[in-house]
């Protein structure tokens, strides 16, 4: 127990899993996760690029991080329970084997190193994998409603669902029965090994889980396409515009890889059944994905779905990978009957296949913050042409037309010319608000395009005026304009004087007689230059002086 207790918690840890000993009870997994994210926001190591957030460290398992926290040398007994440990190896007695580490060649040194790269990559996947799953799962389940049925699949083994049951000894329900040959929607292809399939009208159009072996994707090739084999390479194939295809993998590199029945054979059975019969064996080959068709609901998340696909393999490859290091360090080389260069050849394929994905990963980001770029350009510039149009149409009012002026509503109703306020000018709404004097609660709405025709806008600046744009008399051209807008600008100021001197009896006459038809008129007594000086060109004629 003494000679245990000396060892540090990492090597305690790795003795106890290669006796297959499970210590998680041990570990403090919110510390672990706590400390981790502490070390990783410290450090900011490029292979955990993909962690952003302490979240994703919830996917990982115990022992990946404490490999890692091994790496930070924060693996301590503030976040493993040390003693019990101790106490798990303890517990087999005289069988304990010694531990392989102690004394450990430069070989092991290495394969531990190897280990612990093959941990972050799948690390970094998981993480990456469960972002990219919760993205792309809200998006696919809002277009899978606006989408009808749609064979992109057929049956390639048929499939029971009471055979499945009977395998299992109870019933699992949510299965579907397949026939060779059919025709279905796969909705989703899960990596598990398992599809979500739709049967057509035929079957009732009954959906649920099918081995995902049981069926395969089909194309329509909408292009022709040339095979290039200028390096010898015999990985691409010819395919003709119109062709039927089984697509085997679409890969998130923009290529596919597509068995082709030959067009001299049968094609009865296409696609792997027993009572195919074909004059020679299909063809298989990689072909560009622009020239396949593809189910309408896949376009929105197409370019996800395939990175996800990428992303499955590569965790399941590293698991396989890491399992098989495992394997060897434990039990040989002659028992695994694999060698320590051919696993390291697999994790530097690993890396690399991780590095192509977030180079991908990293253009989609790209091209979609581009997108937003471009559509945030179209909006700004839609929201400049609105508001040139605003300008243009405020430039068109009159000049008159301004928060506060007191001016004419024409109503047809009542035949009469009423005294309103305007209150607000929108220029979003492109539209003026009145209030009439005698009632302040009452509003009217008049449009900018009623200003284009003076002659029937129901907002008037003043009688004569009117009057002579309904007569289609233009008076004196721009000198009677301008002596019109004396004699109004004068008629506002007396107004105004009239009202800073308070109530009076017949000042209030003059005030109710500009809601009835008998409304006071004007006449010009002076020049225009008169007016300019400061001399009255106005007189209402009913007022009292």
């Amino acid at each position: 127990k003494a000679e245990i207790e000396q060892l540090p918690v990492p090597q305690l840890c790795r003795w106890l899993e290669a006796l297959g000993t499970d210590y998680s009870a041990t570990v403090n997994r919110e510390t672990a996760i706590a400390r981790l994210w502490h070390e990783i926001e410290r450090a900011r190591p490029p292979a955990l690029a993909a962690v952003e957030s302490v979240e994703h460290l919830h996917y990982w398992p115990i022992p990946e991080m404490l490999r890692w926290l091994e790496y930070f040398r924060a693996a301590d007994e503030h976040v493993v329970d040390k003693p019990a440990l101790v106490q798990r190896l303890l517990e087999h007695g005289e069988e304990l084997p010694a531990p392989t580490f102690l004394g450990e060649s430069a070989e092991d040194a290495f394969i531990t190193q190897v280990t612990q790269h093959i941990a972050m990559v799948k690390n970094a996947a998981t993480t990456l994998l469960a972002q990219l799953s919760r993205d792309t799962a809200i998006v696919e389940a809002q277009e899978r409603a606006k989408h009808s049925w749609h064979a992109n699949g057929r049956v390639v083994t048929s499939f029971k669902s009471a055979d499945f049951d009977a395998t299992f000894g109870a019933a699992q329900g949510g299965y579907l029965d397949l026939e060779v040959g059919e025709p279905v929607d796969i909705t989703v292809h899960e990596a598990s090994g398992w599809a979500w399939c739709i049967r057509g009208e035929s079957a009732g159009g009954a959906q649920g889980w099918a081995p995902a072996a049981s069926v395969v994707e089909v194309a329509k090739v909408v292009e022709d396409y040339v095979e290039e084999n200028e390096n010898g390479e015999e990985d691409t194939m010819t395919i003709k515009a119109g062709d039927d295809t089984e697509v085997l993998l679409r890969h998130y590199s923009g290529w596919s890889l597509c068995r082709l029945a030959p067009r001299g054979g049968s094609a009865a059975g296409f696609g792997g059944g027993d009572e195919a019969a074909v004059a020679e064996a299909p063809r298989e080959g990689w072909v560009p994905d622009s020239v396949l068709s593809d189910h309408p609901r896949n376009e929105a998340t197409k370019k996800h779905r395939l990175v996800l696909n990428g992303l499955q393999r590569l965790a399941d490859d590293a698991a396989a990978v890491e399992a098989a290091f495992f394997q060897l360090r434990t039990q040989g080389p002659e028992a695994t009957g694999t060698s320590l260069e051919s696993l390291y050849n697999q994790v530097l394929a690993l890396v690399e296949e991780y590095r192509n994905i977030c180079g991908v990963v990293q253009m989609h980001a790209a091209a979609d913050e581009q997108l937003q770029l471009e559509a945030q350009a179209s909006k700004d510039a839609e929201e400049r042409r609105r508001q040139a149009e605003d300008n243009e149409a405020w430039l068109e009012l009159p000049a008159w037309v301004t928060d506060g002026r007191r001016c004419y509503w024409v109503s047809k109703v009542q035949k009469k010319w009423l005294r309103v306020h305007i209150k607000k000018v929108c220029k979003q709404r492109r539209q003026v608000l009145v209030t009439f004097e005698s009632d302040t609660k009452a509003r009217k709405v008049v449009s900018f395009d009623a200003f284009k025709d003076m002659s029937n806008c129901p907002l008037q600046r003043s009688k004569e005026r009117a009057r002579r744009r309904k007569a289609g008399k233009q008076g004196g051209g721009a000198a009677q304009e301008a002596d019109d807008d004396a004699n109004d600008d004068l008629e506002e100021e007396l107004r105004g004087m009239m009202k800073d001197l308070g109530p009076d009896d017949n000042m209030a006459d003059y005030e109710d007689s500009d809601s009835d038809s008998s409304s006071c008129s004007t006449t010009s007594t002076a020049s225009p230059s008169e007016a300019a000086n400061g001399v009255p060109s106005t007189v209402p004629e009913e007022h009292p002086t």
